[in-house]
């Protein structure tokens, strides 16, 4: 019975394979597979604070929908009165959400600019990630913080929307 048995690996850190190992009470040298649990720590970090991240997203849309629905309910009289003057609600609501869009915009934009300021300052501290990451944020932040945009004003106008015709 062979007492000690060398592997060729590309990724000595891969999880799969300290699972497999862990399973079969291998035992390894511990110091060709500290950063693989390290690894599987940060991987466990970051997915908690995506998932807390998209809560705080879910809830600021929440709060502007609700800060939205006190002013329509602030000047409920006033909208009503331009209804009966002839307004349509459809105007309404898209008069409504356009004066929000830019608030929308310039948080969204503030949020990429601090992202684009965090990436160089990590790229700029970290030395193994200069070679690996580039010089700007990854083009899929910047279509997620434009499909955010989208869906905040498509909620706020369908909210507007359904107010105005309960008035």
């Amino acid at each position: 019975n062979p007492s000690r048995v060398f592997i060729k690996t590309t990724d000595a850190n891969s999880t799969a394979l300290l699972n497999f190992l862990q399973q079969n009470n291998f035992h390894v040298n511990k110091d060709k597979t500290k950063f693989g649990r390290v690894k599987q720590a940060l991987q466990a970090i970051v997915t908690g604070l995506s998932g807390f991240g998209l809560l705080v997203i879910a809830l600021a849309m929440m709060l502007f929908s609700f800060y939205l629905q006190l002013i329509i309910a602030k000047s409920k009289q006033h909208l009503q009165l331009l209804m009966l003057l002839g307004y349509s609600p459809a105007w309404l609501s898209k008069t409504l959400v356009k004066k929000w869009i830019p608030v929308y915009a310039i948080i969204i934009l503030s949020a990429l600019a601090i992202t684009a300021l965090l990436h160089w300052g990590f790229r700029q501290l970290s030395i193994n990630a200069q070679n690996e990451l580039g010089f700007t944020i990854h083009w899929l932040v910047a279509m997620l913080a434009l499909v955010l945009l989208a869906l905040a004003a498509f909620i706020n106008h369908k909210l507007v929307s359904k107010q105005l015709r309960h008035l």
